[in-house]
């Protein structure tokens, strides 16, 4: 994936990403056509891991039917000199290949040590294992061996020092690898050694980091003459070889060196040999490219928008175009999406046509097109409301292109459910109203979830619930269901399973979900699966268009015909059917009634073309797509040219969802105008107070809407739930001929009445004959006796034990199933659990001191692990439901439950009715007495659960670590607990990542990616979890499927996990490799020897009371109990027995505080009786008790020994913090079998960790080790975001000088005593202004050159001071600006010495050399450096960062502040000094041909030379030296320029001004023992003060 984004990235246009099978070779033919369907696109990349899938892959190539067609593909192919012998094999297809090698040189020393190798001349100690390959490799045997009969002599090897082995890339990466570490040791040896010899006590204790940063900014060549350097982030930087097969000059190919380089832009086209045509070309490159126009969608850019210009802005979004390849491609037009999208431009003509409608405001728009990707609509509708301030009020401010103000106040979309959701995920941020036209998934009804959404399209929940009445009608008692896995297939087959339950014989057989259609195994599973319930004939489908299509198709090539029939919904049009009629006929589709389209829509759809409609940017392709024909300068697989006379049918604009779409525009302006009219009466303007009304408000407007349709029949108003009011057309897919076939209409379903004519009903036998109702029927039905075993065997929600007073107890025995309604597999440890409740009510009913002469009893629900459920069910055992078998009259209280999110739905309801409600496994920080006064739990708070988790993590050294939670109660409550007392112990999150909440495959891939991206030297191996046990299982098996597609390295991860994973086996089921050295905090258990002696005697025939114990049996004993059990093929024998060898498998992690729970109610009733009934033990007085009594009663109770064994009380409404450490480890069955367990390895009591026997750690590759390493391997800034350390941080940068370092002591020193000599040198000048030195020099240029050696060296007090802006700001423009002025006076001065000299003749006149004409060319070239540098300081001001380090004293941490530039940026900005300087170069090189006059051209082509060398110095270890020496680099290296421009251009006047010859010695020719003194050249042209001096 990260391929196609680089290739993206540099519009490089995929026409076509492929996988291929490689277990199924006869498939590679539709993979070789689909290559050369597309002749433009010649560059393939081969991605083959395998050396034999590549070899049957390029066989299948070579033997493929061309049919006349040229192979003309050109193989790109990584690591390609892997391959070369397969290339060689099939050159006729291969010939021409490109492809990448990393460079691997012989190490010719290393090869001639090995060659001489023999078993006597290696160490045993050192290398225990090269006597064992030396056997191995020569077939002999060593002194005191005999695996091979013959004695080794070190005469057999010939040829171990040249083996193949040693000639890949192994062996230079491990030597350069050590010499890399050598390195770094001996950098950390130099600075913390101080010069001593050896070891030394420092280097022992050096910081990782210290060495990690020795590596990363080193470079050097390796052995080999292999470049070693490393990125910033210690990735090394290999050389790679750019190779081609090509001719080897004897007949045959092999593969040649193109270039060595990263960049094939390097290699000239003559180096490369490709073929087109069967014919080499080598002069020139093979085009692979979509030529214009190109056709191909996946090359074309669809980031335009249709926009209306408004007062008032609604964004929108449409499915233009359908899915492409990958989730940011699109693919062919939708027309029915453009049409939509029209409807939407219509009506917001209409609205501000109309003056009842926002009179004097202007409605606009900007519709996107989703693709129908989640992710597109997500980063479009980002784009889009990101733009805009929405601090101020309800509306967003944002600026138009024309400058005006506009203000966003709504979402029109998306179409389907998914994507619908995907944008809510984005406008109930700033929480405008957003409004769908054909989302339908009755999940968008939840008015929590979707707090900002509305819709005029119904939910399906209606649909579903007429789905059921048509399949009574017809008479069907077994049926199974189909949905495509999304948001709108999963609600809806949910909501069908609510309705089927409430009628009586009504069983389906099984649920089907599919997950991808395009995958032909799966299909051709599902439809085994529903050969497999044969009887179930009748099938209910909520299904996506493309899975509808993909069914149907696989029935058909099943040949499946009337074997089933189906009622679908709207998705099953008659695209869908085209081609499939005879799967499909018979089928009865639900279809939401469409209101007729308006004249005015309709009249206008006819009006709009191509030379009209500009606003809408896909209309040209909806035009060319319609009429199949092309336009002018346009993209079309079509060659006809477009007529002028073209113009659209009525029947376009008769599309599914367009009135929906008007309506829906139209409901949001009209709350809008209310909420207006309302906030700004008397006036057409948007007020202020309009502008400030809050969402809530315009809320409310929208929900009680009322107006014409846009159909302009009725009137449209939404309903409670804030959908639009249903209504439903029943057709039936009747066979009009032979091919004909049309839908026609037998029933509706109108204001909740279902009307069907079954007389109409036509379905399909096998053979095609008509089955025709009432006199025929299509059977769906059980054929065992009318029972089968799956409606046999229904969901077991309750167990009941009976009693005086009676406790319903509800929490999750099984875990949630497909949908939030749906059971799912029973979990053992739950059912463990519930045993434990039994358990302590038999204990306590034993008990004479508790409840003397009543009995306590339970009904025990099963929640299934879902919060709705658990809500319905404790409403109904509150009631008293008779499914339940309890009496509401004596519910005193309430059990439950174990998971955060399903006791906080529960409390919802017993809050309501002020019953205490007592949780035994419910640990969040979220549930406190203030929101729910009648909550108590047993279990600790997660505040210590995250306290022992700290603790561990600190123990460890732990503090960097990656986060991961669940999209829950718990996962955030938890989640945020923990990294609040993280925080606060110095430990901080480098990753901090949420699962959503209903993940597909692509969400846990990212998580594991994202991982990934801080794992390793990274410094993020610790993973904290706050995930649910099915997050959790998923998390570990994809981070398995990840290991083993890719290939990368193994990895990884150290998971610590609280409760949620506890010792629960099921989660790590079949992932040792990567739970292995998993760490988790469970509550500490007590022994309980009462209770593991009560499991180990039930059986499957004495425990008849709880009907989950089967389960729990069958878990245990992998058997089946009976001929229903899924382990039916291996039943029980019935004498399996739980006595011996099955104590872990007994416990729970909750089973104690389940107890305790059961007894803390039971001791606050009997503590409530003996007060309300003395001398009795029950009375009226009890059961009228007051909630606030009960509660009270129960919360102060004080259990001196339960059925645990420990004293137990309520500690602030939870139970004690007491943890056991758990680690899972991996163990060794025997040689070849591995099986992990968990081992308890230390107790965390109440603040203290104690371990007790050591954590079993595995390295980044999952090898064992001793430890883990888990630390930000830098300065974290991301910690400091979490207040990590805690520092205070000042307002701004303070002003401080910090020149007490050594190296500052040096150069202020220099620096003062340069500048005196410039001021004294400048006053001598001043002085002896007429001396022939001083005028022949250019006195002005010589004035400048003083005073910009004096700025450069002031400069290094720029370098020297605490950052701040003006610090910032004086280093980034002094640095080139003084630069710039010195070389600037040079260039000036070395021009004028060519111009005067190369006239060639002594007397002749030169124009432009006085000293204004030199102090304008100085100013000009200024000027360049001024512009250049005013620049970046305008586009970019200074700034001034900071971030936290570790100081290693005492503060630990302090504030580290730094300029915002980079040293890269800083470089740059010398580029056109470097120019100056070069030019200075070449002008003083010419300079030196004039013998007579050079001698101040010399100093100043000397001073250039020596500058080069100079800058280039202090610039690289300015750029690549750490940031401690940066500065000391700049400072050195400017004040060494200024010293030597200072020395070699004024020190040899000086001495000619202090020498004793005559100031006004006569003209005479310079030559080589005159240096020193002083030459007055004279021009008729040159001032007096512009003579020119030779030394």
């Amino acid at each position: 994936m990260g391929g196609i984004t680089m290739a993206t990235e540099n519009h490089i246009c995929i026409a076509g990403s492929y996988e291929i099978d490689k277990t199924d070779p006869s498939g590679y033919g539709e993979t070789i056509e689909a290559l050369i369907s597309k002749p433009g696109a010649k560059g393939v990349v081969l991605l083959l891991d395998y050396p034999d899938v590549f070899d049957s892959f390029l066989s299948a190539v070579e033997n493929h039917q061309y049919d006349e067609r040229e192979f003309n593909l050109v193989w790109i192919i990584p690591d390609i000199d892997r391959y070369e012998s397969i290339l060689k094999a099939h050159p006729t297809v291969t010939r021409g290949a490109l492809g990448t090698a990393t460079t691997s040189p012989q190490i010719s020393n290393f090869l001639l040590y090995f060659q001489d190798l023999g078993p006597d001349d290696v160490n045993s100690t050192s290398n225990p294992w090269f006597e064992q390959y030396y056997q191995t490799k020569y077939a002999c045997d060593t002194p005191g061996n005999n695996n091979f009969g013959v004695q080794c002599d070190q005469s057999d090897a010939t040829d171990h020092g040249i083996t193949k082995q040693l000639s890949g890339p192994g062996v230079p990466l491990v030597m350069n690898a050590v010499r890399t570490l050598a390195r770094a040791v001996r950098s950390a040896h130099s600075n913390l050694c101080q010069g001593t010899l050896g070891f030394c006590e420092q280097l022992a204790n050096v910081d990782s980091n210290t060495l990690i940063n020795s590596v990363t900014v080193d470079s050097f060549t390796g052995y080999g003459n292999i470049p070693i350097r490393f990125d910033q982030n210690g990735v090394f930087i290999p050389q790679i070889d750019i190779l081609n097969f090509r001719s080897d000059g004897t007949g045959g190919y092999a593969l040649r060196k193109v270039v060595a380089t990263t960049d094939l832009s390097d290699a000239v086209p003559a180096m490369i040999t490709l073929w087109q045509n069967n014919v080499p070309i080598t002069t020139e490159h093979v085009i692979s490219a979509c030529t214009a126009p190109c056709s191909d969608v996946n090359c074309q850019v669809q980031d335009d928008v249709a926009y209306i210009q408004g007062d008032i802005t609604l964004a929108g979004m449409f499915a233009v175009h359908y899915e492409g390849v990958t989730p940011h491609e699109c693919g062919r037009i939708d027309l029915s999406g453009v049409v939509r999208l029209e409807a939407m431009l219509y009506a917001i003509d209409q609205i501000n046509a109309d003056i009842n409608i926002l009179p004097g405001i202007k409605l606009g728009t900007v519709a996107a097109d989703s693709c129908y990707s989640a992710i597109q609509v997500k980063e479009k509708t980002l784009a889009f409301l990101g733009k805009a301030d929405f601090s101020k009020g309800i509306a967003g401010v944002q600026k138009l292109p024309t400058g005006e103000t506009s203000y966003i106040m709504g979402a029109i979309g998306a179409s389907l459910s998914s994507l619908t959701m995907a944008m809510n995920d984005v406008t109930k941020i700033p929480m405008i109203p957003q409004v769908a036209y054909s989302a339908t998934s009755p999940l968008l009804s939840d008015r929590e979830m979707f707090p900002n959404f509305f819709r005029t399209a119904p939910s399906d929940r209606h649909q579903a619930r007429v789905m059921i009445e048509i399949a009574q009608t017809l008479g069907w008692k077994y049926i199974q269901t189909i949905n495509s896995d999304s948001a709108y297939g999963n609600a809806g087959v949910e909501a069908i399973r609510q309705f089927a339950r409430t009628v009586p014989d009504l069983c389906i057989a099984a649920s089907h979900v599919i997950k991808n259609s395009y995958d032909n195994d799966e299909m051709d599973s599902l439809i085994n699966q529903l050969l497999s319930r044969g009887d179930a004939r009748g099938i209910l489908v909520f299904t996506s268009n493309t899975d509808s299509k993909a069914l149907l198709g696989k029935l058909q090539q099943h040949g499946l015909q009337g074997n089933f029939s189906f009622i679908a919904t709207d998705a099953w049009s008659l695209d869908v059917i085209n081609g499939v009629e005879s799967v499909a006929a018979g089928t009865i589709v639900v279809l939401p009634y469409n209101n007729p389209v308006s004249p005015g829509f309709i009249s206008y759809l006819t009006s709009i073309d191509v030379d009209n409609n500009a606003r809408n940017p896909w209309f040209r392709s909806y035009w060319m797509e319609k009429f199949q024909c092309q336009l002018p300068g346009e993209h079309s697989a079509y060659t006809r040219m477009c007529e002028d006379t073209l113009t659209l049918p009525s029947e376009d604009a008769m599309v599914d969802y367009v009135v929906h779409t008007m309506d829906a525009v139209k409901a949001i302006a009209v709350a809008i105008d209310q909420l207006q009219r309302q906030k700004c009466p008397g006036t057409n303007d948007i007020c202020d107070s309009f502008l400030m009304s809050s969402s809530e408000e315009l809320f409310e407007k929208l929900r009680t809407v009322s107006f014409a349709s846009s159909s302009g029949v009725g009137n449209f108003n939404f309903d409670e739930h804030g959908d639009g009011i249903p209504s439903y057309n029943i057709l039936n897919l009747k066979k009009i001929s032979t091919s004909t076939y049309a839908y026609n209409k037998v029933g509706d379903w109108r204001n909740n009445v279902f009307n069907m004519d079954v007389n109409n009903v036509v379905l399909y036998d096998s053979n095609g004959d008509v089955i025709a109702y009432p006199n025929d029927r299509f059977e769906s039905d059980c054929s065992t006796n009318g029972t089968c075993a799956e409606c046999a065997r229904s969901e077991i929600t309750f167990a009941h034990m009976g009693g005086h007073i009676e406790i319903p107890v509800l929490f999750g025995i099984s875990e949630r199933g497909e949908t939030p309604l749906l059971c799912g597999k029973v979990q053992s440890k739950q059912v463990i659990n519930a045993e434990a409740v039994m358990f302590a009510l038999d204990k306590i009913n034993e008990d004479e001191n508790i409840l003397p002469g009543l009995t306590l009893g339970a009904t025990i629900i099963d929640t299934c692990s879902s919060p709705q459920r658990a809500m319905s069910q404790t409403m109904l055992a509150l009631i008293g439901d008779n499914k339940f078998g309890n009496n509401p009259g004596n519910v005193m209280a309430v059990i439950g439950g174990i998971l955060n999110n399903v006791t906080m739905e529960m409390l919802r309801i017993t809050g309501s009715v002020e019953k205490t409600q007592v949780s035994f496994g419910s640990s969040s920080v979220e549930l406190t007495k203030e929101k729910y006064p009648y909550f108590l739990r047993t279990v600790p708070i997660d505040n210590w659960q995250a306290g022992a988790m700290v603790s561990l993590l600190k123990r460890y050294h732990w503090y960097y670590v990656s986060t991961v939670r669940s999209n829950t109660s718990y996962g955030h409550s938890g989640m945020d607990t923990f990294m609040s007392k993280a925080n606060a112990g110095g430990v901080c999150a480098a990753l901090q990542l949420t699962i959503p909440s209903n993940p597909t495959s692509a969400d846990y891939v990212k998580i594991i990616a994202d991982l990934l991206m801080q794992w390793g030297d990274k410094g993020s191996n610790v993973v904290v979890l706050f995930t649910s046990p099915e997050d959790t299982r998923n998390l570990l098996k994809y981070a398995d499927i990840h290991a083993k597609t890719s290939s990368n390295s193994p990895y990884h991860f150290t998971w610590v996990a609280p409760d949620s994973w506890g010792f629960s086996t099921d989660i790590v089921e079949g992932y040792l490799e990567h739970a292995k050295g998993a760490i988790t905090t469970v509550p500490l258990q007590p022994p309980m020897p009462d209770f593991q002696e009560y499991m180990s005697r039930l059986t499957i025939q004495s425990n008849t009371r709880n009907p989950w114990f089967r389960w729990l049996w069958e878990d245990i004993f992998d058997c089946g109990v009976d001929e229903f059990s899924p382990r039916r093929d291996a039943m029980c024998t019935g004498t399996e027995s739980l006595l011996v060898g099955h104590t872990s498998e007994l416990k729970s992690a909750l089973s104690s505080y389940a107890m305790e729970a059961v007894y803390a109610i039971a001791t606050g009733l009997h503590s409530l009786i003996q007060k309300k009934c003395p001398g009795s033990n029950m009375c009226s007085d009890f059961l009228n008790s007051d909630p606030e009594d009960i509660h009270n009663e129960i919360i102060t109770v004080r259990v001196a020994e339960s059925s645990t064994g420990r004293p137990f009380s309520f500690l602030h409404s939870a139970g004690g913090g007491e943890y056991a450490i758990m680690n899972y480890v991996e163990e060794r069955l025997d040689e070849n079998t591995t099986y992990g367990r968990y081992r308890k390895v230390g107790e965390w009591l109440s603040g203290t960790l104690n371990i007790e026997e050591e954590i079993q750690f595995f390295d980044f590759n999952g090898n064992n080790a001793t430890s883990v390493v888990s630390q930000c391997p830098r300065i974290c800034s991301d910690c400091l975001k979490q207040g990590v350390p805690r520092v205070e941080v000042p307002d701004k940068a303070p002003l401080v000088f910090n020149g007490n370092s050594v190296w500052a002591v040096i150069i202020l020193a220099l620096v003062v005593l340069m500048i005196v000599f410039c001021l004294i040198i400048f006053v001598y000048f001043l002085v002896e202004f007429r001396h022939p030195v001083v005028k022949g020099a250019s006195s002005s240029l010589s004035y400048f050159l003083l005073l910009g050696i004096t700025l450069l060296l002031m400069e290094n007090f720029a370098f020297m001071f605490e950052p701040t802006r003006i610090v910032c700001g004086c280093q980034r423009f002094g640095l080139g600006f003084f630069h710039a002025l010195i070389w600037s006076a040079l260039l000036c001065k070395v021009i004028r010495i060519l111009r005067i000299c190369g006239t060639g003749e002594i007397n002749s006149k030169v124009s432009f050399v006085s000293p204004w004409s030199q102090t304008f060319l100085l100013f000009a070239l200024l000027l360049v450096e001024v512009v250049l540098v005013g620049e970046w300081l305008l586009l970019d001001p200074p700034a001034v960062s900071h971030e936290i380090v570790e100081t290693g004293t005492s503060p630990p941490f302090e504030v580290v502040f730094y300029c915002n530039y980079k040293s890269e940026w800083m470089v740059a900005s010398l580029i056109y000094v470097f120019i100056l300087i070069l030019c200075t170069f070449w002008c003083a090189c010419k300079a030196r041909k004039y013998s007579d006059l050079n001698h101040e051209g010399a100093y100043i082509l000397f001073t250039t030379i020596a500058s080069i060398f100079i800058m280039v110095a202090w610039l690289l270890v300015y750029t690549l030296a750490v940031e401690e020496y940066q500065n000391p680099a700049v400072c050195i290296g400017i004040t060494t320029n200024a010293i030597l421009v200072l020395a070699a251009i004024f020190l040899p006047k000086v001495t000619a001004l202090t020498s004793n010859e005559d100031k006004t010695q006569g003209d005479g020719p310079a030559t080589g023992n005159d240096m020193g003194k002083s030459y007055v050249y004279s021009n008729p042209d040159v001032n007096k003060d512009d003579e020119l001096t030779a030394f």
